[in-house]
């Protein structure tokens, strides 16, 4: 009988995790107030999109949430997030969200952006 042959055997893997940056934009999770409306664009001013870490998925429309006035904007009728200068503006299906023709946001409608921006 040898002992040898029937004990557990280890065996040891090294699995290599995130880096720091990546941690930090996986959490990123950041909210903010339109400063301005204009037709279908919301802009928020002095924000910038983050940039994913190597590896990761580009950004798209889905890793936002947008909210008129309370209400989320559902991801079909959110049309773009993008960087222009120091900005970011956000182009929305006003007119289908309200479901009225001819909608366009109003200096008194409140829109929230949520997602990986800083």
């Amino acid at each position: 009988y040898d002992g040898q042959l029937n004990a557990p055997q280890i065996i040891t893997q090294l699995v290599a995790g995130m880096t720091s940056a990546e941690i930090v934009y996986v959490s990123l999770r950041n909210a903010t107030i339109a400063n301005s409306k204009s037709g279908s664009t919301a802009t928020f001013t002095n924000k910038t999109i983050a940039t994913p870490p190597s590896g990761f998925a580009a950004i798209t429309t889905k890793d936002f949430e947008v909210y008129i006035n309370g209400r989320r904007v559902p991801d079909s009728q959110i049309t773009s997030v993008t960087q222009v200068g120091v900005n970011i503006d956000v182009l929305l299906d006003v007119a289908g969200f309200f479901e009225q023709a001819g909608a366009v946001l109003q200096t008194v409608d409140e829109v929230l952006l949520i997602g990986k921006f800083n």
